[in-house]
């Protein structure tokens, strides 16, 4: 059975200890919770030298470009519920997810829907 961990981990230096300690065999780093997209990719090198997959988790639209961007991304998670949350949501064809080809992260969301939701967070 494959373990993988790293959705609430924060810092680099326990998924180095993670993965250096083969106590992973798939980690899931999440760019909302590390330092951001660079920490993320520092992450997603040391784990691709010990070629460990990456299954970034949370907000599929954030991770599918650097997810994408690395030969041990493996998988996104789906999360039906967040769609209507954007204007566009991530096209998936044949069980893949498809990077867009626009600049950025691709992210933009749905203002309208967002402020129905005030208060209830």
């Amino acid at each position: 059975m494959y373990v993988a961990a790293g959705e609430w981990i924060y810092h680099f230096d326990i998924f180095e200890k993670l993965i250096r300690g083969r106590a992973v065999d798939i980690v899931q780093p999440d760019v909302c919770r590390v330092k951001g997209v660079t920490e993320w990719i520092k992450i997603a090198k040391f784990a691709e030298e010990y070629d460990v997959p990456l299954a970034p988790h949370f907000v599929m639209d954030l991770h599918v470009h650097l997810a994408c961007a690395f030969p041990n991304g493996l998988t996104i998670e789906h999360m039906a519920w967040l769609t209507p949350l954007f204007k566009k949501s991530l096209a998936i064809e044949d069980g893949y997810a498809i990077a867009p080809e626009i600049g950025g992260h691709g992210v933009e969301f749905d203002e309208m829907v967002l402020g129905s939701l005030s208060g209830t967070l």
